[in-house]
């Protein structure tokens, strides 16, 4: 015992650090991280197996009486690139039936490829994802992945192409014909989809007889949802009625994006001027801005007064029914009733939105000014004419998003949205890009939500349409009520165009009333929105005209010099009166050779 007291205070010590220990026990480690997937579109919920026709999804929240919202905290969350918040990159086919899967053996450096086909709730079910892996099968961390329908292929036809010739071409290939889109000039070219080998053997032997053949990618809506709730009336800020345009609209002080006095704890002016805008106009409602996204919710009464209608198919027959509901294609164009547009994902009439992001992206673009209801849109004033191209998962294929670009066309639709996207570089949807800007279209694309650099991503990983370098595309990153780059925003000094606001963005929402959501969606339907307000009130602007004033007079912003092409975040305003000096000159876009 005696030998022990000189070491008495040292065990008191391990003894009472052991104590400690025991009644605070550390902490489980943390899951290990997402697989991080480049160029994801979106933050999309999983899909689950197919049981059935999908439950309609309940209506995003309606408004409700509060204050003012602030939305620092949202601003921090999302636009500080020191503690980003990214969107989530997990598979969004994890839950799907799993069908066929194929592994690859790792190369030297440790990378693999992973092919599977799931089983889906999709409209055509299959769906093939093809990945690009490193590391070993436990911790594999995807570097890229590409979705497409798995049991067709897209195949160029000529416009004459009969279904019977066609059908008969292909057969001896093991391929049949599942539909045609004479108007597109495409046809869906459908095999067995269970076979991993199938579609790179099919596309090889359609090469020989001369039939271009590509995947039907999946592409996703770019909306986020976003931490905060949404609100209704507050207090209203101090901004005046502007030219005698009053915008009166009750939730018009919380759209920062449009008139920011630091009202949200941002930046004074980090904005896109509409006010100033305004005084020469609200816009025009015979112009048209061509939705392709998740259809419009067509009885909000922000969006009602600005849906376009169809001419052709509006007012009486000379039987004297309804064109509307009469069941006849009166307007001779292949679609029975398309009043108030198209749903491709469905293949019907409604292009009602079931999921919230196209009646969000709609309000941004041209809800209704003035008339003592919700939010006001970039352009009050204009003919939104929705095409709906996305699911009720806010998934899509490219040849759906093709016969709506030429639907727009045919339309005579001046701008149009691609607020989605997805990995697959498809040479027939930038076919059709370009036969839009022909007739002088200009689509607007979001750039993407990864936060990931689009010009240094290859074919399968960048993110499209943004990602084609076609001079009647305008590619989107979003930034905040501070002007700074959100942290989920894809940039690219050659890709990527400008910043527009897309971070806590307000506006209406499925089923009435508001929400807010951010995502380079929200950045590229005000960008639609300014484009519209300009061709609206300057009607003899083509649209490279446009796109150039856009590009050319704006905010620059000392933390978008290098990230985006222009080093400036979007000014309506400036780009309607040339009052900003030119911005720096983007890179030429080069022309890739039309399909």
């Amino acid at each position: 015992m005696r030998r022990l007291l000189p070491w008495l205070p040292l065990l008191l010590i391990v003894a009472t650090v052991a104590t400690v220990v025991l009644m605070h026990p550390r902490s489980a480690p943390p899951a290990p991280a997402a697989v991080a997937v480049r160029a994801r579109a979106a933050v999309e919920p999983a899909p689950r197996p197919h049981t059935g026709p999908p439950a309609r999804p309940a209506p995003l929240a309606r408004t409700t009486v509060a204050p003012l919202p602030d939305i620092a905290a949202e601003a921090e969350a999302v636009g500080e690139p020191a503690a980003p918040v990214l969107p989530d990159p997990a598979d969004p086919f994890s839950e799907a039936q799993l069908v066929a899967m194929a592994e690859t053996s790792p190369t030297a450096d440790g990378r693999w490829t992973r092919t599977r086909v799931v089983r889906t709730s999709m409209r055509w079910p299959l769906v093939r994802i093809e990945e690009r892996l490193t590391g070993d099968r436990r911790g594999a961390r995807v570097l890229d992945r590409v979705e497409m329908v798995a049991d067709h292929l897209l195949v160029r036809i000529s416009r004459e192409q009969r279904a019977d010739a066609l059908a008969t071409l292909v057969a001896p290939l093991g391929g049949s014909v599942r539909r045609l889109l004479p108007a597109s000039r495409l046809a869906l070219i459908a095999f067995d989809g269970n076979d991993l080998d199938a579609m790179p053997r099919l596309r090889a032997a359609l090469a020989t007889i001369g039939l271009e053949a590509e995947p039907d990618f999946i592409v996703h809506g770019a909306g986020l949802p976003s931490t905060l709730p949404a609100t209704d009336a507050g207090p209203r800020a101090d901004i005046p009625a502007v030219g005698g345009f009053d915008p009166s609209d009750p939730d018009f002080p919380r759209q920062w994006a449009l008139a920011n006095r630091g009202q949200t704890g941002g930046t004074p002016g980090a904005d896109i001027d509409a006010t100033k805008a305004w005084a020469s106009g609200a816009g025009d409602r015979t112009l048209l801005v061509a939705l392709l996204d998740g259809g419009v919710d067509p009885d909000h009464g922000d969006l009602i007064a600005n849906l376009a209608r169809n001419p052709g198919e509006s007012g009486l027959a000379a039987d004297g029914s309804d064109r509307a509901t009469n069941g006849l294609d009166d307007d001779g164009n292949g679609l029975v009733d398309d009043v108030v547009g198209w749903d491709f994902a469905n293949d019907d009439a409604r292009p009602d939105d079931d999921e919230g992001h196209g009646t969000h992206v709609a309000g941004i673009i041209g809800a209704t000014g003035g008339n003592g209801l919700g939010v006001i849109g970039v352009c009050p004033e204009v003919g939104l004419l929705p095409l709906k191209v996305l699911d009720q998962r806010g998934a899509g294929t490219t040849s759906d998003a093709i016969a709506a670009l030429d639907y727009a066309i045919a339309r005579g639709a001046r701008v149009c949205t691609a607020a989605w996207g997805g990995a697959g570089c498809s040479q027939l949807l930038a076919g059709a890009i370009l036969r839009a800007g022909e007739t002088g279209i200009l689509v607007i694309a979001a750039a993407g939500n990864a936060a990931v650099d689009n010009d240094l991503a290859d074919d399968s990983a960048a993110f499209y349409p943004a990602s084609h370098a076609l001079d009647n595309v305008i590619s989107v990153a979003a930034s905040d009520h501070r002007d700074r780059l959100a942290a989920f925003t894809n940039t690219g000094l050659r890709s990527v165009h400008l910043a527009a606001p897309g971070v806590a963005i307000l506006s209406t929402a499925r089923g009435g009333g508001t929400a807010v959501l951010s995502g380079t969606s929200m950045a590229a339907a005000h960008v639609a929105g300014a484009c519209a307000l300009i061709a609206a009130l300057e009607p003899a602007l083509a649209g490279a005209q446009i796109r150039a004033r856009v590009l050319g007079f704006l905010d620059h912003r000392p933390e978008l010099t290098g990230r985006v092409a222009s080093g400036g975040r979007l000014n309506v305003n400036h780009a309607l009166r040339q009052l900003a000096p030119a911005s720096v000159a983007a890179l030429p876009p080069r022309r890739p050779a039309a399909p």
